[in-house]
């Protein structure tokens, strides 16, 4: 993943990769450096309205020998420096994939638990929020959801499905309070997709 952020006021380029993550100057694009390493697959970056970088890391990498259901994904706010201030959930966080800031809250795919976490900075307090009913009779990770996005008092959240894929609009008041209520709008997009993002023209 890769975001044009600002840390401390010193605007440049941040990407994830599996290993770590990586700032570029945007004035020399050749010289890059590693601010952050050691904590697995880095899923996600989200800048907040204070200068900062929030970024989520699995703590397991795909090729480690270790299930889904053991992961143990953590949060963390990013400076020039590296990573620190992680917020520890009071449930894991289990194959992160999407991050983004939005009402002040940071919000986490879990595509294991079919859930997404939300952190409040502020109050450093945890939501989990299910977008579908979740059967007990059937394994974790039934939808995998992915990706958000945020338009409107809604939010999008895109089901890969691991085959004919959904992208689903909920009420974002609802989501905050944890409330699992049916999808307000429902389009089948593609197959085993990621990402959603909408062009200016719709």
């Amino acid at each position: 993943m890769t975001k044009n952020v600002k840390i401390n006021s010193d605007p440049h380029i941040l990407v994830t990769t599996s290993q770590s993550v990586v700032r570029i100057d945007p004035l020399s694009p050749r010289h890059a450096s590693v601010i952050e390493t050691g904590r697995g697959l880095y899923y996600g970056l989200t800048p907040t309205t204070n200068n900062t970088v929030w970024l989520g890391a699995r703590h397991s990498q795909v090729s480690d020998d270790i299930d889904s259901a053991d992961e143990a994904g953590r949060l963390y706010e990013l400076h020039a420096a590296g990573a620190n201030k992680a917020a520890k959930p009071d449930h894991p966080l289990r194959d992160l994939h999407g991050m983004a800031m939005h009402r002040d809250c940071i919000w986490l795919t879990c595509s294991y638990d079919d859930a997404v976490a939300i952190y409040r900075p502020t109050s450093q307090t945890w939501c989990w929020w299910h977008p579908l009913e979740v059967s007990n009779d059937f394994q974790p990770d039934q939808y995998h959801f992915n990706t958000l996005l945020f338009e409107g008092d809604l939010i999008w959240v895109l089901a890969h499905c691991r085959g004919p894929s959904w992208l689903l609009a909920f009420s974002i008041d609802a989501a905050l309070d944890g409330r699992t209520t049916p999808p307000v709008k429902r389009v089948q997009l593609g197959v085993q997709a990621h990402n959603i993002w909408r062009h200016t023209d719709g």
